[in-house]
């Protein structure tokens, strides 16, 4: 949840973790 309010505050951290989240859901 806390990932969720960070993305909030600050939109450029919001789409690299939502980068990140990607990238490590296809290599699983």
């Amino acid at each position: 949840m806390s990932t969720y309010v960070f993305g909030h505050t600050t939109p450029d951290s919001d789409s690299i973790v939502g980068a990140h989240s990607l990238s490590y859901l296809k290599n699983q």
